[in-house]
């Protein structure tokens, strides 16, 4: 409620916030990675942390608009034929 759809309703879109029904699917995979962190607040002091999560993929009205690890992309190996070929080159 307080990350999804309280802020859609603040920011005048409530259709936003939601995966009811015919909604389009916006949806943020996040990791748990442990470790030794550092965070920094707004007095530029740091803290340290053994926890951070990091956006493994993001969707965007039912698409992929964020895929930094290439999680759903295929294989090197096994990529389209238009992988292969190079744009303005004539055989």
């Amino acid at each position: 409620m307080r990350s999804t759809v309280t802020p859609a309703q603040e920011i005048g879109h409530p259709e936003l916030g939601t995966l009811s029904i015919g909604a389009e699917a916006d949806v943020a995979v996040l990791k748990l990675l442990k470790g030794k962190f550092g965070y920094t607040d707004c007095g530029r002091a740091k803290m340290i942390g053994n926890e951070r999560l990091e956006c493994a993929v993001t969707i965007r009205a039912g698409g992929i608009v964020y895929d930094p690890t290439g999680f759903s992309m295929p294989e090197w190996k096994d990529a389209p034929a238009p992988y292969w070929e190079i744009p303005g080159l004539q055989k």
